[in-house]
C-alpha cells in the first residue's frame, strides 16, 4: 500500500525535500489535466473538415492516451514512467500536425504548441522519472532514477516513436477505410505494442535506492542482479573526479556521475554489452549516474552517509 507521501509524489524523507519539490508533482499534473481544455477543444476544431469516423477515432485515441497519462501521474510507478515515455512522441506528432491545420486561428496554434511543449517537458523530466520509480518504495526507502545511457536513449526514442506512430497510423488508416494498408499497419502496431513497451520498461526499472540496511544499485541493464552495499562499509559518496578509475556502471550516461567508495570489496556481476554474459568480480569503488545527483547526495547526507 502506498504511503501518502508516495501518492503525492514526494520523497518519504522530509529532510531531503525542497519547497518546490512539494509543488512540482501537482504542477505537472495540472499541466496534463488542462490538455483536454486546450489541445482537445482546439483539436476538435482542427478536424472539422474530416469524416465523422476519422474525427471520432483520432479524438478517442487522444483521450485514451490522455487518460493513461493521467493515471500514470496520479499513481507514480515505474510502469507509469514507461507509459509517459511512450506518450511523449504522440505529443510531438500532435504538435507538428495541428499547427498545419487551416481550420484553427494562429492564436489557437500558439496555445496548442505551448500546451504540448510544457506537457512533453513535464513528463520526460528527471523529477517525473524519479517520483515514478519512487512510487512503489516502502516509506523507509528512497529511490532515485538513473540516467538513460546515450545508446539506450536512442533505442528508447526509436521504439517509442515507432510504437506510437504505428498505433496512430493504424487508427487513422482504418478510420479512413483504407482497409488493406490499415490492416498491415495494425499488425505492425500490435507487434510493436507488445515488444516496444517491454524493452522501454527495462529502462524505467533502473534506479538506486536507499534502504535501512544500505545503498542498492538496481540496474537490469548493467547488473545481473541488484547489489546491496551496506551502510557500514560506505566510505564516501560524492561527485566523481575526472581521472577516476572506479568501475563504471554509468554506461556513458550524460550528467554528473557519483562515485561510491567502500571500505571493503563487494562482489557484483556486470553484464556485457549484449547482456548475454556477466563478468563476476569484486570492487570497492564504482560510478553511478542518477538523473538528480544532488537529490541523491541530500538523501545520503540525511541518512548519515559520508558525503563529499
Amino acid at each position: 500500500m502506498l504511503s501518502a507521501s508516495k501518492v503525492l509524489g514526494v520523497p518519504a524523507h522530509a529532510t531531503t525535500v525542497r519547497p518546490f519539490d512539494l509543488a512540482r508533482p501537482w504542477l505537472v499534473r495540472a499541466i496534463w489535466v488542462i490538455l483536454p481544455l486546450t489541445v482537445g477543444i482546439i483539436g476538435d476544431q482542427a478536424l472539422r473538415g474530416e469524416t465523422t469516423l476519422l474525427k471520432a477515432s483520432i479524438l478517442g485515441l487522444g483521450m485514451l492516451g490522455w487518460g493513461a497519462g493521467l493515471l500514470a501521474l496520479l499513481v507514480p510507478h515505474p510502469l507509469g514512467l514507461t507509459v509517459l515515455r511512450l506518450l511523449a512522441p504522440a505529443l510531438v506528432v500532435a504538435g507538428i500536425a495541428m499547427p498545419l491545420s487551416e481550420e484553427i486561428a494562429p492564436w489557437q496554434k500558439a496555445v496548442v504548441l505551448v500546451s504540448l511543449v510544457l506537457a512533453c517537458l513535464a513528463i520526460v523530466s528527471a523529477e517525473t522519472a524519479t517520483w515514478c520509480v519512487d512510487g512503489p518504495a516502502y516509506p523507509n526507502e528512497s529511490r532515485h532514477a538513473l540516467s538513460v545511457p546515450p545508446k539506450y536513449f536512442v533505442l528508447m526514442v526509436t521504439v517509442c516513436v515507432l510504437t506510437t506512430c504505428s498505433v496512430i497510423a493504424a487508427i487513422v488508416l482504418v478510420a479512413s477505410k483504407q482497409w488493406i494498408v490499415g490492416a498491415v499497419v495494425a499488425a505492425v502496431a500490435a507487434i510493436l505494442g507488445w515488444l516496444g513497451p517491454r524493452s522501454v520498461h527495462q529502462l524505467s526499472r533502473r534506479f538506486v535506492v536507499f534502504v535501512p540496511a544500505g545503498f542498492v544499485v538496481h540496474d537490469p541493464i548493467a547488473l545481473l542482479d541488484p547489489v546491496l552495499f551496506r551502510r557500514s562499509i560506505v566510505e564516501r559518496i560524492g561527485p566523481a573526479s575526472m581521472d577516476t578509475d572506479s568501475l563504471d556502471l554509468t554506461m556513458g550516461s550524460v550528467g554528473t556521475p557519483l562515485e561510491v567508495l567502500l571500505e571493503e570489496k563487494v562482489e557484483l556481476a556486470k553484464l556485457s554489452d549484449d547482456r548475454k554474459t556477466a563478468d563476476v568480480g569484486q570492487t570497492a569503488r564504482f560510478l553511478v549516474s542518477p538523473m538528480r545527483p544532488g537529490a541523491v547526495l541530500r538523501e545520503a547526507a540525511a541518512r548519515n552517509y559520508p558525503v563529499g
